[in-house]
């Protein structure tokens, strides 16, 4: 009698949980299924039937809910004898099954850089606490026996992730238990790894080294000479490249000019350094090279100082101001200098500002005068001359008695003197203001006297004598006297300056009161008249008779 069956399952829908391990077949046994719940249409009451098969899984990698193919169904029991099964109307498939991975025990033997390969046992920073060590740093790595792969497998240790107590660069120690490893191979995903010790010691190590990060994009800044060689930097378009996300790290640059001195595109050294809590885990290095600025020559003004002194003083120190400063360490020598031109005489010299030819700095330059006055001497003993008055008041001057204090020893100087009556009358003991000092001699340019209005000095001014002549009597008519008039038309005065208001009257008497012709008149005595008779005496010794 036909039997047709189905309800057959896979197996977790028993219990214990029925799982068929990765042996790298598609095949699977009648084990891993479930048949609680089969069903055999057609049997008859009463009768013991059973069911004999095996399967085929649709592909032979692990993984779950997998569809398995029914093969060689066969009835089996008592009564198995009286049935048989239809090739249509079975139960052809079953579906749901799982395949585990293999399982396949691994061991690795690390405990200082002698158990591993060239290169091997050094990591570089990568910000967490695990680290991947390859299978091809170790030198001791293998399988346990009983758990290794299926022979003909594609399947071998990739690499080992380990976690150690923190991310930070050093020697590390890791231990068994903090190992995973992990598989590579065309069938790596049939399988799992565990670790084992495998009689090694129960920890390893390694080390983990900084890692490198690149600076880009710094810019260095030119400056004005400032008698170092420390550079700054323009950062804005610094770009720091390779810090791993959230990690703590920030930078900042040195840096040198090749030297000090002031000069177009110059050579900068730069050093950049890390700073943050999580610098100590990177290395730095600039990409950029062949870095330059500038130098420009540091600005001043130096101005000098006007400086007054008097013949004979020591000379002045010569002193200036100056706008902006030196750079730290440098010399105002090493700059400029003062100078003064000429000699020591009296006069004004220029100070001029000489520049020594240092090209770090812009110097403007003032000058100044260096003026050395004439010295003042005291001259006392100056007497005018007396004088017949002359209609001037020009006067001589008498050197005899003059003393002169205050020449520098050593000195030659020759002093002479000009000055006036302050009027040209006579007089006695008439002022004389000296208004002029000529200092000759080879030093008499160096010296002075102070306020010309202290310099008086006396003397006097006698009439000048007058001889008259070339007055005529005049003829009259008999008066019964003596007395006579006189005619001075053709007068003549014998030391009578020009211009000068002066006249002469005379009186006199013929010799007789008589009539007579060609009487002798005799002059008795002469009076000068005029705004300047006071200035002449009349020679009474050459009186004239007519």
């Amino acid at each position: 009698k036909a039997i047709y069956v189905s309800g057959i399952e896979q197996g977790s829908t028993q219990s214990p949980y029925i799982k068929k391990s990765y042996d790298g077949t598609t095949a699977i046994s009648k084990s891993y299924f479930c048949l609680k719940k089969v069903v055999y249409s057609g049997i008859v009451a009463g009768d013991t039937l059973g069911l004999d098969f095996s399967g085929v899984l649709e592909d032979k990698n692990a993984g779950e809910g997998k569809t398995a193919t029914l093969v060689d169904l066969a009835l089996t029991g008592d009564d198995a004898g009286n049935y048989y099964l239809p090739d249509e109307g079975q139960q052809t498939t079953v579906t749901g099954l799982i395949v585990e991975k293999r399982y396949l025990g691994a061991y690795a033997q690390a405990y200082g850089n002698a158990y591993y390969n060239n290169g091997g046992g050094v990591k570089e920073y990568n910000g967490t606490n695990q680290y991947i060590l390859y299978a091809s740093e170790f030198k001791v790595l293998g399988w346990l026996g009983g758990q290794d792969p299926i022979a003909g497998e594609d399947v071998s240790l990739d690499y080992i992730v380990n976690t150690v107590d923190n991310k930070n660069v050093g020697d590390k120690t890791m231990y068994y238990t903090h190992l995973t490893f992990y598989l590579k191979g065309a069938d790596a995903a049939n399988y799992t790894c565990g670790s084992n010790q495998y009689g090694f010691t129960s920890s390893f190590s390694f080390t983990v080294v900084a890692k490198p990060l690149t600076l880009t994009g710094v810019e260095v800044n030119d400056k004005t000479y400032d008698g170092t060689t420390t550079a700054t930097f323009d950062l804005s378009g610094a770009v720091l490249s390779g810090v791993i996300a959230g990690d703590n790290v920030a930078y900042s640059v040195a840096g040198y000019f090749a030297d000090r001195n002031v000069g177009n595109g110059k050579a900068v050294t730069c050093t950049p350094t890390l700073s943050g809590t999580d610098a100590g885990n990177y290395t730095v290095t600039l990409t950029q090279t062949n870095l330059s600025a500038s130098i420009f020559p540091r600005p001043i003004t130096v101005t000098a100082e006007d400086k007054t002194i008097t013949y004979g003083d020591s000379p002045a120190e010569l002193t200036y101001t100056m706008e902006g400063t030196l750079a730290e360490g440098d010399n105002v020598s090493d700059v400029f200098s003062l100078a003064k031109a000429g000699n020591a005489s009296a006069g004004e010299y220029n100070i001029t500002v000489e520049l020594c030819g240092n090209d770090n700095y812009d110097v403007t330059c003032t000058n100044a005068t260096y003026t050395i006055n004439q010295k003042e001497l005291t001259v006392t003993g100056i007497k005018g001359v007396n004088k017949t008055y002359d209609g001037t008041t020009d006067v001589q001057f008498d050197y005899d008695d003059m003393q002169v204090v205050g020449v520098i020893e050593g000195d030659e100087v020759e002093i002479s003197v000009r000055g006036y009556f302050i009027n040209g009358d006579v007089g006695n003991h008439k002022s004389i203001p000296i208004w002029n000092f000529t200092f000759g001699g080879r030093d008499g340019s160096n010296y002075t006297v102070g306020d010309m209005s202290d310099f008086f000095t006396y003397a006097d001014i006698t009439p000048a004598p007058i001889v008259v002549s070339g007055i005529q009597g005049v003829d009259r008519d008999y008066d019964g006297t003596t007395q006579a008039s006189f005619d001075y038309s053709e007068v003549i005065l014998d030391g009578y300056i020009a211009g000068d208001d002066l006249s002469v009257v005379a009186q006199g008497a013929f010799a007789d009161k008589n009539a007579g012709e060609d009487k002798s008149v005799t002059i008795t005595s002469l009076t000068l008249q005029g705004d300047d008779a006071g200035n002449y005496e009349l020679d009474v010794d050459n009186i004239q008779n007519t």
